[in-house]
């Protein structure tokens, strides 16, 4: 005979848990939930939307399914609390769906909710009710829910282990090189017990990394991928439409599968799948990654050079380009916006441009201070390798005798290692970045020249006549000039006009990250100080005349004052 309910009221309270993905995509929450309906209906219990709980994707083997921000760990501290009324009816599919965890853990979960008056029924069960007093008459009912816990505890035990041998088998024959089915990224598939790359899609990932070496922020090429209807690089799951997001974006450039590593398996193994990029354009990528976390907001399609490198030496904050008219723009200090600094106003177009004087006439490509740095960042990366072998070794040796006799201890003893490995995994990956992206920056000479085309476009050069400039325009249309020399020994110049080409301000802001750290400016004395990465700083100082039109001009310890001509 079923047993009778005794609630004090008729609340009801369902609970539904699932641990995995696929679960989620099948019947398991559509089962869970009509079922603790039809039990509701059938007892004449109420059961509102608040009290249907739902925990999605928790395991309950580990406990996730109890933290503070879970459906059933809330659940527990309002029992607790005295904010569930007793003789509320708890309705679960089964036992097993409270816990997974050891014997002890999962009974006392159980009692403790049944000593505050929560009265739990098991649907799957032959709808068996659990509370104070049929567990108190009855005891075969709590050795009925001690044998289904703890049999749902070694369900889990034995499963975790089968997983755990398939994990340590997999990164067996992937360490020695051989095929084996797992998930694949999106630009690859099987083949004849090969993995062949989808060309369309590498193209794209391509295509990707050289924009952001370019300068392009995920923003920017997610919109860019997003306009030219480029077909997702990753594979649609559920019929669902892919689009996309700069999230996925960023997760695509710092995965290491690209470079051919089967990421799965602790530790990665390397040169295992068709690599798609250059191990230096991967690395050069990381160290940019690292560096745009200190430079939030927008910063391509920007046509201030300096953007991001320019601070305020009063307050440290950074000091924006600030457009007042078409023909008028200034640089302020942040910190003077949002009332911290006392810092004026500067013009922009004369700074910008004299401080790219200075700057054009500096070579900070080859110094002793950065072969000296080069050659301690080749010294670490051994010395990180090293350790990391060592580690691997240990890892290896540890996981076969695991396999052999598996045992708590030998369980920590993997975690440590594990843990250890990946603090030097990571110390490794940030001091590849750095060697990566200092050894295939550009070449000074390639910048320079960038440099010099930069300011003949987007000022007056004095050295051609103005009323040939002003009459085939200035920046942004790139206006180049070829010298002719006449028979009576005078030049002629000839206007060869291209199209608005605002990558190359881009590149070139690049390009000077590579070699400039930051450029400090005091706006109140008018000095800039450029701090180059090879050690070097170079002091700017400016002045205008006090007389209208203003005239601005700028020296620095090698120069007199150069008048600066930004018209």
């Amino acid at each position: 005979m079923k047993p009778q309910i005794v609630a004090k009221n008729n609340l009801a309270i369902s609970y539904t848990r699932f641990s995995s993905a696929a679960q989620a995509a099948g019947d398991s929450e559509r089962r869970q939930t009509e079922a603790a309906q039809a039990y509701c209906l059938k007892h004449g219990l109420v059961l509102t939307d608040k009290y249907r709980l739902q925990d999605s994707g928790k395991s309950a083997y580990k406990g996730i399914h109890r933290s503070a921000t879970s459906a059933l760990g809330q659940l527990e501290k309002q029992v607790a609390e005295g904010k569930i009324p007793a003789g509320t009816v708890l309705i679960v599919e089964s036992l097993d769906r409270l816990s997974r965890q050891d014997i002890v853990k999962a009974q006392l979960l159980m009692l403790n909710l049944i000593d505050k008056g929560i009265e739990i029924v098991a649907l799957a069960d032959n709808e068996r009710l659990y509370n104070y007093d049929t567990v108190t008459k009855n005891p075969t009912d709590l050795i009925m829910s001690i044998v289904i816990l703890s049999r749902a505890h070694d369900e889990s035990e034995k499963k975790s282990y089968r997983t755990k041998a398939n994990w340590l088998q997999k990164r067996k024959l992937a360490t020695q090189g051989k095929f084996i089915k797992t998930t694949l990224p999106g630009w690859l598939v099987y083949k004849e017990d090969k993995y062949e790359l989808i060309h369309e899609k590498v193209k794209i990932i391509q295509r990707i990394f050289a924009l952001y070496l370019r300068g392009y922020g995920v923003i920017t090429i997610s919109k860019i991928l997003s306009k030219e209807n480029a077909p997702p690089v990753a594979k649609s799951q559920r019929g669902k439409r892919l689009l996309w997001n700069p999230n996925y974006v960023t997760r695509l450039l710092r995965n290491k599968m690209v470079i051919g590593y089967y990421t799965k398996t602790s530790p990665e193994v390397p040169d295992f799948f068709p690599a798609v990029v250059s191990v230096a354009d991967f690395y050069a990528v990381q160290a940019k990654l690292k560096e745009r976390i200190h430079f939030k907001g927008q910063r391509n399609n920007n046509p201030f050079v300096f953007s991001h490198l320019l601070k305020c030496s009063l307050c440290g904050e950074a000091i924006t380009r600030n457009t007042m008219s078409p023909k008028y723009c200034y640089l302020r200090c942040y910190g003077s916006v949002i009332g911290n600094c006392k810092a004026i106003n500067i013009s922009c177009p004369e700074t910008e441009k004299a401080l790219l004087e200075v700057i054009k006439t500096e070579d900070p490509s080859a110094t002793a201070s950065n072969d000296t740095h080069s050659s301690s960042i080749n010294k670490e990366i051994s010395t990180l390798k090293g350790k990391l072998s060592e580690v691997e070794k240990k890892i290896d040796q540890s996981a076969k005798l695991f396999l052999e006799t598996p045992s708590e201890t030998g369980s920590k003893i993997m975690q440590e290692l594990e843990a250890s490995r990946r603090v030097i995994s990571k110390d490794l990956e940030h001091k590849l970045g750095i060697k990566h992206s200092h050894d295939n920056r550009p070449d000074w000479k390639q910048v320079k020249a960038t440099l010099e085309a930069e300011i003949a476009t987007k000022w007056l050069n004095p050295e051609i006549p103005e009323s040939i400039q002003r009459k085939y325009g200035q920046y942004p249309v790139v206006t180049l000039y070829e010298s002719v020399p006449k028979t009576n020994g005078e030049v002629e110049f000839i206007p060869i006009k291209e199209e608005t080409k605002e990558n190359n301000v881009i590149a070139l802001r690049e390009n000077l990250r590579e070699y400039i750290d930051r450029i400090n400016i005091n706006i109140q004395t008018m000095q800039a100080d450029i701090l180059f990465k090879n050690g070097r700083t170079v002091a700017v100082l400016f002045k205008k005349s006090k007389t209208r039109p203003r005239r601005y001009f700028y020296k620095t310890a090698d120069t007199d004052w150069i008048e600066i001509n930004a018209s």
